[in-house]
């Protein structure tokens, strides 16, 4: 997993220039990203006449270079379909799940006014569709390029600051939608995108055991490692505000059996807090003592 953001690693966005172009085109085609965008690459001189033509051509275009500490690390795109505003965004991957994306997405919707704006992510890039709807996007259907699925998501007109009705409906929206992508991302075993939805400093509890986690890097590590053939199915969530519980069928081989789990989110929407509750208390197997603590 990629380290924190340091202290001295800015986020800042900047107008893209021509100068870019060779380090963007090298994002593009990074495989993996290839793979979880379902993109396809451009060869270089498409890339470029794209870029120069249509992109940094196009004066409707809102086109912004996003740095970390000063080094290019990716960028942010605005432009219309219709009558339908778009974004879209790539980074490289040693930017891949540091808060770059969140904190730069931040400040690209300060810059992009239009309401309501619109996205469609691969619908298997879970971090990319967290990252959306850590900002106010809302899920309103799919649309397909080719023979890929894609979740159509858009960002609404902004509620009055005073409705503070709206922005509890809106938490509690986005704890539900956040509740599912833990257990989905768990089941799909996309440790990057689970580790998006969590904060840096997340606590997990597991009363039947007497054990605690403490931290994003430790938590990730202990579902990497966890034994046994084990699935996740959600039966329901409920939430309310920051809060959610999930009620869960899970598998181990052919044993079966339900658990519940409460989860707590932060003020940005990430996972503060986790615990599980299974049926039965048991002594916890050997080999996460590095990990755990007891009480």
């Amino acid at each position: 997993m990629a380290d924190s953001l340091a202290m001295d690693d800015v986020v800042l966005l900047r107008d893209v220039t021509e100068a870019d172009l060779e380090v963007l085109l090298e994002y593009e085609h990074d495989p993996e990203a290839v793979r979880r965008s379902r993109f396809p690459p451009r060869e270089r001189e498409a890339f470029m006449h794209h870029w120069k033509t249509r992109v940094l051509g196009d004066p409707t275009g809102l086109v912004q270079a996003v740095t970390v500490g000063g080094e290019l690390a990716g960028n942010l795109v605005a432009w219309w379909e219709g009558d339908r505003r778009f974004i879209g965004y790539w980074l490289g991957r040693a930017y891949w799940g540091r808060g770059v994306g969140t904190r730069a997405l931040g400040l690209f919707l300060e810059k992009e006014q239009v309401r309501p704006l619109y996205a469609d992510p691969f619908h298997e890039n879970l971090a990319s569709v967290r990252l959306l709807e850590r900002h106010g996007f809302e899920r309103t259907g799919t649309v397909w390029h080719d023979e890929d699925e894609h979740i159509l998501l858009v960002l609404h007109p902004s509620r009055e600051p005073g409705e503070a009705g709206g922005r509890r409906t809106d938490e509690t929206a986005a704890s539900r939608r956040a509740a599912h992508a833990y257990v989905e991302s768990a089941e799909r075993r996309d440790w990057e995108s689970f580790a998006a939805l969590l904060a840096e400093d997340v606590v997990y509890e597991m009363p039947q055991t007497r054990e605690r986690i403490r931290g994003k890097a430790a938590f990730v590590q202990f579902n990497m490692d966890y034994p046994g053939d084990w699935h996740l199915e959600v039966r329901r969530i409920v939430a309310d505000g920051r809060r959610a519980a999930a009620w869960l069928a899970a598998r181990v081989g052919d044993e079966r059996q339900d658990a519940c789990v409460w989860f707590e989110f932060s003020g940005a929407g990430l996972i503060s807090r986790v615990t599980d509750f299974w049926p039965e208390p048991y002594e916890p197997p050997a080999g996460r003592e590095h990990l755990v603590e007891r009480w």
